[in-house]
């Protein structure tokens, strides 16, 4: 893992939060696809990018420590699961969706890449 893969993903995901919470779509989806691509660079290193994404909860940024929080559950559930709970009084799209993925979560619904 590159510390230019923890830019990307940050970037990326403060992008995609900020498109979403303005309506732009079509910026979030190619925000969302870049997310991705630096979410699988971080899951190619040894710890599948859970020192990043660890580091990321601290992020001044909501939609970055909410993107990271939701990546990190599968392997650090309790950090994540803080994380989330924090966010869900954001407003507007940060907190719904901290509250969703908190929700399809502890349901057994999400599968985290």
């Amino acid at each position: 893992m590159t510390l230019d893969a923890a830019r990307a993903y940050a970037r990326a995901a403060a992008e995609h939060g900020s498109a979403m919470d303005r309506g732009y779509h079509k910026k979030s989806n190619v925000a969302y696809d870049l997310l991705m691509r630096a979410l699988a660079e971080l899951r190619a290193s040894a710890d599948l990018g859970r020192s990043t994404l660890t580091e990321l909860l601290q992020h001044e940024d909501p939609h970055v420590r909410c993107s990271a929080a939701t990546h990190l559950l599968p392997l650090d559930d309790a950090a994540a699961t803080r994380t989330l709970e924090a966010l869900v009084s954001n407003p507007p799209f940060v907190g719904f969706n901290a509250e969703m993925v908190l929700r399809e979560w502890k349901a057994g619904r999400l599968k985290i890449p």
